[in-house]
């Protein structure tokens, strides 16, 4: 199974993008952010002419989260774990036996506003959920560099918005559910960020932030076989500032001949869209 997060600040204006990576990349589910639009502007009949179907809770002009599968979706939840929730942030779906969850933290403005001491609270809720319902996969824009490695001037933003130290407890907190960070079970390196500001030469220069993750449950963990980001799409004319990021996961726990093989020779191998 292949689970896409992607912001994509805006699914009307990039819904020709959009398709064309789908096309390119297939992946089994997407889990759009900011899509900005209500259910009945979102191109739900675009993605079925594409091969997917989509659940949606829509806002106008901003938040918006939207679900895309090549698989029938059960026990669809919006809200799933706040229904009061004013904003457009969270969907819970099962697709192929796999509970997942996209989710879009709220930015939080600046230290210390009302909006700062939202977010806090907000991903409390979401932890709570995560400690009591253990769902497969948490993926989605979460407005949190985890550390050092996720910044590319770690000095300069050491103690600001995403990267301050109530932010990455929040971020630890929810690992300490019972969850892995899928990019950090695959590669302690840094730079491998997922944003990447509009400024001139930010792309070229890998001047970014990783902020948007897969959160994977522990009994899935040894599953994970790869977490892919698009810099090339990305670096594409009229791109969102966030890249696509891609889990895949066996569908079994992989022995360590097949995971071997996997690695020397990935286009050969292929795995099943169930996982459980």
């Amino acid at each position: 199974m292949r689970v896409t997060t992607w912001n994509v600040n805006s699914i009307r204006r990039r819904l020709d993008a959009v398709l064309v990576w789908l096309e390119r990349n297939r992946p089994n589910v997407v889990c759009l952010q900011e899509t900005r639009c209500v259910e009945d502007d979102f191109p739900a009949a675009a993605f079925a002419a594409a091969g997917y179907r989509a659940v949606v809770a829509g806002q106008p002009a901003r938040n918006g989260v939207a679900v895309l599968a090549d698989a029938p979706m059960d026990d669809v939840m919006v809200h799933p774990f706040w229904e009061r929730d004013p904003d457009a942030r969270s969907i819970a779906v099962t697709v192929a036996g796999a509970r997942i969850v996209n989710v879009y933290v709220p930015y939080g403005e600046a230290l210390g506003t009302r909006r700062f001491r939202h977010k806090i609270r907000w991903l409390g809720r979401l932890r709570t959920f995560m400690a009591a319902r253990s769902p497969h996969v948490v993926a989605g824009d979460f407005n949190i560099a985890p550390d050092d490695r996720d910044v590319y001037d770690p000095k300069r933003r050491r103690g600001t918005l995403i990267c301050s130290p109530a932010e990455r407890r929040a971020f630890e907190s929810l690992l300490g559910t019972g969850y892995d960070d899928a990019l950090r079970r695959v590669s302690d390196a840094g730079g491998r960020y997922t944003w990447w500001s509009h400024r001139r030469g930010a792309v070229a220069g890998n001047r970014g932030l990783r902020v948007d993750h897969h959160l994977v449950h522990r009994s899935l963990a040894s599953r994970i076989r790869s977490v892919e980001i698009d810099i090339e799409e990305r670096g594409r004319r009229g791109a969102s500032d966030h890249a696509p990021v891609t889990l895949t996961l066996y569908s079994a726990a992989p022995t360590a001949t097949v995971a071997l093989t996997a690695r020397r020779n990935p286009r050969r191998f292929r795995m099943s869209s169930r996982i459980m």
